[in-house]
């Protein structure tokens, strides 16, 4: 299984780190994003540290994980019509972020969704789901993620749970 999805924001020098790490302890999830890492040149695994306090599979509460996803980052130009091109407007550049999640990890989903939703909510970007061919923006970022989050681990099975324990950074 690989669950992709594109995060646009109109600038990814903005985005920062702290923010989104205490943005996600908000949603019951505090993460470590491996120290190497920068959005202008990672291309690749992600990986994070991270634990969970509210996770359904009890024993998984409360101790350190390794999970991750794959990240991307491209320049996304926007289409101009025909108006536009009347107006003389000028083609709009953004970033997009995209991230793919494999069934490797049971968290993985949970990480990819709600950083793609904190990251767009504090970038006033948006979030394409191409499974689902939905876009996502604005208030309802956060709320969607959190859905989509709680109904994918509801479907994981107490004895199906794939996870790795935290030893080191890959």
């Amino acid at each position: 299984m690989s669950y992709d999805l594109t995060v646009l924001v109109p600038n990814i020098q903005e985005i920062n780190i702290n923010d989104w790490i205490k943005d996600m302890e908000k949603l019951n999830t505090k993460i470590e994003i491996h120290p190497e890492f920068s959005f202008k040149d990672h291309n690749g695994f992600l990986p994070f540290k991270v634990l969970v306090t509210d996770c359904l599979k009890d024993s998984l509460n409360s101790i350190y994980l390794l999970s991750g996803f794959e990240l991307s980052v491209h320049d996304q130009v926007s289409k101009i019509s025909w108006i536009d091109k009347i107006m003389n407007t000028k083609k709009e550049i953004n970033k997009a972020l995209i991230i793919s999640v494999s069934s490797n990890d049971s968290f993985e989903m949970r990480l990819a969704w709600y950083s793609a939703a904190v990251i767009a909510n504090r970038q006033n970007g948006k979030i394409k789901d191409h499974q689902e061919g939905t876009i996502i923006k604005g208030k309802q970022l956060i709320e969607e993620a959190k859905k989509i989050v709680q109904k994918y681990e509801e479907s994981i099975a107490v004895d199906n749970w794939k996870f790795r324990e935290f030893k080191e950074w890959l």
